[in-house]
């Protein structure tokens, strides 16, 4: 569960630095409305690595109680950002 937890916080931190050199360098814009306001500024960054963290502890408290759930969930949103990094890389490096 450790070794989940830390490809969640590297996969989610990478995102966001990805999306901010993107958006930065006008190759690509965010798609959440959400936080497209912050995409170019460092804070978002601050709140990817952020809600990262929050979600790793998270997952770490359910885990205690309920293992089999928060593997689960942990799973599937390694897997999810693993697509969302596959998707960024292959459409900003595919030139």
């Amino acid at each position: 569960m450790k070794l989940l937890l830390v490809l969640l916080v590297g996969a989610m931190s990478i995102d966001g630095v990805v999306t901010y050199w993107a958006v930065t360098e006008g190759l690509a814009r965010e798609w959440s409305h959400l936080v497209a306001p912050i995409a170019g500024d460092w804070q978002f960054i601050l709140l990817k690595v952020v809600g990262a963290i929050v979600c790793a502890v998270a997952l770490w408290t359910v885990y205690k109680c309920f293992p089999r759930i928060a593997l689960i969930g942990a799973n599937c949103v390694v897997a999810f950002y693993g697509l969302v990094l596959a998707w960024n890389f292959s459409t900003l490096f595919s030139v």
